[in-house]
């Protein structure tokens, strides 16, 4: 065969060869956009599906939620003891403990475990240490308790005497 023959051919084989390397390339572009399109869409619904999931344990969580509050302090100085009532008018709360963290107090017939059931009280018992200072007797208690799904609370109960005030500390 001519030289020239074969040379035509190698021109032709190899614009062919040009062609399909093109013709490759072009088609993985196309495919990798489709991919990245699928990857974004599935991006999107995961998003959305971890979005809907932090909704769905928010409102499981409020759903079980005890609320705690404090009515009716009473102070016996013969005993030297004051009660006040803790009540719930959320779901079921398990006391696990109640604790003095500071005062001129002490607790007394703490009785934990105990479960707070929805729209019912239970006293916390207390005696002063000096009794001639009960209206500017400072204190802090803690109390921590659990839910149904056992999320842990911590609420603070700090008094002055007989005022009382509960902090939450969710």
């Amino acid at each position: 065969m001519c030289p020239k023959i074969i040379e035509l051919v190698f021109s032709i084989l190899n614009a062919l060869g040009s062609i399909g390397t093109f013709g490759a390339f072009l088609f993985l572009f196309l495919n990798d956009k489709l991919k990245v399109s699928q990857i974004d869409k599935l991006s999107s619904i995961i998003i959305a599906l971890k979005e809907q999931n932090e909704t769905t344990k928010e409102q499981l969580r409020q759903s079980i939620l005890p609320v705690l509050f404090l009515n009716n302090t009473t102070f016996k100085p013969e005993n030297n003891e004051f009660k006040f009532d803790l009540n719930n008018k959320g779901e079921m709360a398990r006391i696990n403990d109640i604790k003095l963290i500071s005062g001129d107090i002490t607790l007394y017939n703490i009785s934990v475990p105990y479960d707070l059931e929805k729209d019912s009280s239970r006293f916390i018992f207390l005696k002063v240490k000096n009794t001639d200072d009960f209206n500017n007797c400072n204190y802090k208690i803690e109390v921590l308790y659990f839910d149904k799904m056992k999320n842990r609370y911590s609420i603070i109960i700090e008094g002055l005497g007989r005022n009382v005030k509960l902090i939450d500390e969710k």
